[in-house]
């Protein structure tokens, strides 16, 4: 988690009311995230934090390019991001992530938030991703394809048991 300690924010040491960091992502970033969805990539992450009363909202601001493997060919496609997200935090007695607020311990006072921007950038993944038509590597175009197969296709041959039982139909 060393990696990772260049993303931690010091709420409780706020001298000011707002606070802005900023921070590019890169190939090294997703490494040390370990995660699964996004391996390689170059966002700029701009963190604006403001202090409450008794509650702090970190607005996040990211924008850049990752890569993902199309579904259609498996090669690597870039995929624009450009998101703005906001987490609210404050400070309690122990960690807490209920979806809606992160509670921070008091005695430590200092969130990482590299798995939060993590997060904000693998939800901008579409569900499926494939690249423009006709830019897939490595695979012949749909409209061939269809050509092929629809020339290959044998007609069916005409059953005589069916012939008998339309019969009875036709005579209704």
């Amino acid at each position: 988690m060393e990696k990772l300690d260049a993303y931690k924010v010091d709420l409780r040491g706020m001298k000011s009311e707002s606070s802005t960091l900023s921070w590019d992502v890169d190939n090294a970033f997703f490494d040390a995230v370990e995660a699964t969805e996004v391996h390689t990539g170059r966002a700029s992450v701009t963190l604006t934090v403001r202090r409450g009363h008794d509650a702090y909202q970190l607005d996040f601001a990211i924008s850049g390019v990752i890569q993902v493997p199309c579904d259609r060919c498996l090669e690597p496609m870039d995929l624009a991001i450009d998101t703005c997200e906001t987490l609210k935090a404050r400070l309690g007695e122990a960690y807490d992530d209920d979806g809606q607020w992160v509670t921070i311990p008091e005695t430590d006072g200092t969130l990482n938030v590299a798995w939060h921007i993590y997060e904000f950038i693998a939800l901008q993944i579409p569900i499926r991703h494939v690249h423009p038509d006709g830019q897939c590597i490595g695979l012949p175009e749909t409209a061939v394809l269809c050509e092929d197969t629809a020339a290959e296709e044998p007609s069916p041959a005409a059953d005589p048991r069916w012939d008998k039982l339309k019969t009875i139909f036709n005579n209704k």
